[in-house]
């Protein structure tokens, strides 16, 4: 869990503007113990901050925001399919310098643009400088949050609701509407928040930001779209089973992958013990639980 804070001017970053981003990264300290880092560019209006929680590459050469050519990521999640897509970069010549999944999704990225996010599988909310716009960009199934808020001269980024509102001193504004929501179920569905101006990215989703304003707001992956190319009927066989057993356990191997420590919660529900057990037996792993 690591820590985005990000500022789109449509003017020069003031050093007040510089001031208030730094505040706001420190404010997510929490997400990302390991380091903090910042990059900005005053005459385009461009501040990107990150903290840091080490998961893979553990060294310095992983550090955050992350710079190559033009291009400047900030990064929170982990893209569990980094490795095969390191290889095929590398095949075209893309060199790397670090072991991080981070500079995989930022090659990426330089190579294929907004498409970069059809090749995912993963767990990710980003923001990337492309030396002319900015991108923020969430996971299809929105396990990464990420919050947008527009200000007097561009638009600010976050990785939490709570750093945003207080650095922009927000207070809440809830329509009886939203209210509702919240009463009936817990909790306020997302674009919206409990503040005026300020939104949660949808999952599946990305924007991009120009000049300090949203010019583009894309939803990238479909479900309904993509259930329809599923077959609705299919038997349940020994084929099947087998091949389910087989994506089962190269699912949780993919999520295996740490130069951290590892552990594996247990909840007591079904499902944490198939974890274990599938880590265990089929994985040959000893994992603290």
């Amino acid at each position: 869990m690591c820590g985005i804070f990000s500022y789109f001017s449509n003017k020069v970053l003031t050093k007040k503007e510089i001031l208030l981003c730094r505040k706001g990264i420190s404010l997510l300290k929490h997400r990302g113990p390991d380091g903090k880092g910042e990059w900005f560019d005053s005459k385009k209006g461009v501040y990107i901050g990150h903290q840091r929680l080490s998961v893979i590459d553990l060294t310095s050469k992983a550090r955050q925001p992350m710079k190559k050519k033009k291009h400047v990521l900030s990064y929170n999640g982990e893209i569990y399919n980094f490795n095969e897509l390191k290889n095929k970069l590398k095949k075209n010549n893309i060199g790397f310098f670090s072991n991080s999944d981070s500079e995989v999704l930022l090659s990426l990225w330089q190579k294929k643009g907004v498409s970069s996010l059809n090749y995912l599988d993963g767990m990710f909310a980003f923001v990337i400088w492309d030396g002319v716009n900015g991108w923020i960009a969430r996971d299809k199934f929105g396990e990464k949050p990420i919050y947008y808020a527009y200000a007097e001269n561009g638009i600010f980024i976050s990785s939490e609701l709570g750093a945003l509102v207080k650095v922009l001193n927000k207070k809440k504004s809830l329509s009886k509407k939203l209210t509702a929501s919240f009463l009936s179920l817990g909790y306020i569905p997302s674009p919206n928040t409990a503040y005026k101006n300020i939104f949660m990215l949808n999952p599946a989703s990305y924007l991009k930001i120009s000049k300090g304003k949203v010019k583009k707001k894309i939803k990238y992956f479909k479900k309904k779209k993509t259930l329809k190319k599923i077959p609705r009927k299919e038997k349940i066989n020994k084929k099947f089973i087998n091949k389910f057993h087989d994506e089962l356990i190269n699912s949780v191997q993919s999520r295996l992958y740490s130069d951290a420590p590892k552990c594996l919660f247990l909840s007591s529900g079904i499902d944490s013990s198939l974890i274990a057990s599938i880590i265990s037996k089929e994985l040959n792993v000893d994992i603290p639980c």
